[in-house]
């Protein structure tokens, strides 16, 4: 078998999309969880795009408009309605929020679910890759913005701080990715974490390999 370093598959789409299906195919996602009392199911989608000669993630910058984390960076996604698969609400989503189109979406896998901690979502991730370039159409409603983000920027640890957060008696590793002029934290830091590892795992170590998180006063 051939190693690629992770640099190298940045720059080569088809080898990474390959890859990250591979990383994603060996754990797989597990079943859903039970939902706690007053928690809703929701579903996300990380868009994977070969921009400007490299990988790159599309996330989006909410509008003030939206219910819920107004103004922050944010990947395509929703509530799961009802007699709809996580996949599915992802999809349609992804659809509402960007213009995505379903049927141009090629699914690489799922991730494992993630809880938020403030608005009562359970999150399922799934990865999923477009062509590009593509013509993205922000739903006002909902997205100021889409960002191209290059994974290179992502994996770069100079771009990544940690901070140690209490909760309701327990305390969290919080992540934080500088994206240029925004910061990427919460639940989609946590997901996009979850991804890096376990795609470039020799990259983004283990919470206990990271420098000690700050803890918040």
């Amino acid at each position: 078998m051939v190693v690629i370093d992770a640099q190298t598959l940045l720059t080569q789409p088809q080898a990474l999309l390959a890859h990250v299906q591979a990383a994603l195919a060996r754990r797989g996602g597990p079943p859903p969880r039970e939902l706690p009392a007053g928690v809703r199911r929701a579903a996300v989608l990380l868009v994977l795009v070969h921009a400007r000669g490299e990988a790159a993630l599309l996330l989006t910058k909410r509008s003030h408009l939206v219910e819920h984390h107004k103004g922050q960076i944010s990947l395509p996604g929703g509530v799961v309605e009802p007699g709809e698969s996580p996949l599915d609400a992802a999809l349609r989503e992804t659809s509402e929020e960007i213009g995505v189109r379903a049927q141009d979406v090629t699914i690489l896998g799922p991730l494992d679910e993630e809880e938020t901690v403030v608005s009562g979502f359970m999150l399922t991730p799934f990865v999923g890759s477009i062509p590009y370039p593509y013509p993205l159409r922000a739903s006002p409603a909902e997205v100021h913005r889409v960002l191209e983000v290059p994974l290179r920027t992502l994996l770069d640890p100079r771009n990544l701080r940690t901070e140690l957060w209490d909760h309701e008696g327990a305390s969290r590793i919080i992540y934080f990715y500088t994206v240029g002029a925004d910061v990427v934290w919460g639940a989609t830091a946590r997901v996009i974490t979850q991804f890096l590892r376990r795609v470039f795992p020799a990259v983004i170590p283990p919470d206990g390999d990271l420098p000690a998180a700050r803890r918040r006063e």
